[in-house]
């Protein structure tokens, strides 16, 4: 795999901080840092790599990639800078909970308290609601992002 910055990087920054697509994106209390597009050996497309910082984690800020195809599925996230608690919100760089994440083309996640049912539903790490809450909204601005790149992924 080889990722390429994507070639309307600019564009798309100015974009994503202008109107409707940066109120939506605050009201997840995300920043979207850096939007790469992926790519195989061939040049084929495989999706983005998004690094987005949410600010309201237990520990201050959090700053993680999150990896979108296309199409909107998630294939996965990975931390790049987490601060929270020993034992409760650092369980979030656990694989049971990044695992929830994965492999999912929802609109967006939401975090339960109770077993998650639907797709959409992850299941927050006990004790460390607000570090829950903060990755479910960093994951939910880079999909707000990569949907508004690609049009809906249409």
């Amino acid at each position: 795999v080889s990722f390429d910055s994507v070639a309307a990087d600019k564009y798309i920054k100015e974009q994503i901080n202008k109107n409707e697509t940066e109120k939506t994106i605050k009201s997840y209390n995300a920043t979207i840092d850096e939007v790469i597009k992926a790519k195989d050996k061939s040049g084929n497309d495989l999706g983005y790599i998004i690094t987005v910082t949410d600010n309201e984690a237990y520990g201050g800020s959090l700053q993680m990639t999150v990896g979108i195809k296309d199409d909107g599925t998630v294939m996965g996230i990975s931390f790049l800078s987490l601060s929270e608690t020993p034992g409760l919100g650092m369980k979030a760089k656990d694989d049971d909970f990044m695992s929830q994440f994965s492999n999912k083309k929802v609109d967006f996640f939401k975090y339960t308290k109770s077993e998650a049912k639907a797709d959409n539903e992850i299941n927050a790490i006990s004790s460390a609601t607000i570090t829950s809450n903060a990755v479910t909204h960093g994951v939910n601005g880079a999909i707000y992002c990569v949907d508004f790149i690609t049009g809906g992924g249409k």
